[in-house]
């Protein structure tokens, strides 16, 4: 059950008639606002931003090996929740730590924009990106790394996003599905001749903006804003037995958005390893 009810006043005449499929599509989700903090323990939910500082530090056990790229170059931490720290979300952990790194190459270790089959063919591979789970972390800095000298000669881009070391100010709200989601079509007019949809298209997308949400320093779960297109549209993943639109986590950097995505069964399993990292 939906915890956002429309207003009526928000709808204009020709949306009220589509109220129930709106109301349908809406979605729960975590508001992640960015506020720099330099003085954070290694478990807490953070963005490092684009130089590690003592608090931009990763929760690390000993034993567990830094993640890096098959050629041996040190990933970057993105992210990373905490999720005893974050308000409740359905089908998301209720404790736990995750972790996003990604490399400190062109586009943040995104694939090439134009994927091919050879991406379609293995989008889960995480040779450029990773994510760790630690379902039950040990807050004990003994039992944890805390020398991270071997980060100083990672190379570090310049747009990393926040620049600065920052905690996460959480905030939970509720929207509907954007008309930019490459599900939206279906979800509003599947029942619809294609002229039908033609001669009301502009009039409802103009009414549809006043529901949409802005878009946020970063995003669990809900509906992505995209800078661009939808990079899901029209994409064959192989091997899928269900399609790979649960919202794990939306950054937004300075021109674009990166965009981490799962299958909802996967995450009621806390499986990480079958992650669509993508961008707009």
């Amino acid at each position: 059950m939906s915890e956002f009810n429309l207003d009526e006043s928000l709808l204009s005449p020709l949306l009220e008639g589509y109220r129930d499929r709106i109301t349908a599509t809406i979605e729960p989700y975590l508001d992640l606002t960015f506020v720099p903090d330099d003085n954070l323990t290694l478990w807490q939910s953070k963005f490092p931003g684009q130089n590690y500082s003592p608090s931009g530090l990763p929760y690390l056990p000993k034993g567990t090996d830094y993640p890096t790229t098959p050629a041996g170059d040190y990933l970057h931490l993105l992210a990373q929740i905490n999720f005893a720290e974050a308000p409740s979300l359905s089908g998301f952990p209720d404790r736990g730590i995750l972790q996003f790194y990604v490399a400190d190459q062109e586009l943040w270790g995104c694939p090439d924009p134009n994927y091919g089959e050879d991406f379609e063919q293995n989008w889960h591979r995480q040779n450029s990106f990773r994510l760790l789970y630690f379902p039950n972390p040990d807050l004990d800095e003994n039992n944890l790394v805390t020398d991270f000298s071997f980060l100083a000669e990672m190379e570090k881009q310049e747009d990393f996003y926040p620049q600065e070391c920052s905690r996460i100010q959480w905030r939970k709200n509720y929207a509907p599905m954007p008309s930019w989601d490459y599900r939206f079509y279906n979800a509003m007019f599947r029942d619809f001749n294609p002229k039908e949809v033609h001669k009301i298209r502009a009039e409802f997308e103009e009414d549809y903006r006043l529901l949409e949400p802005s878009c946020t320093d970063a995003q669990i779960g809900g509906y992505a804003s995209f800078a661009q297109e939808d990079p899901r549209d029209g994409l064959s993943l192989a091997n899928i037995d269900e399609p790979v639109d649960t919202l794990l986590l939306s950054v937004s950097m300075p021109e674009n958005v990166l965009l981490f995505y799962i299958q909802s069964s996967a995450l009621a399993q806390q499986d990480f390893s079958r992650v669509l990292y993508t961008f707009s």
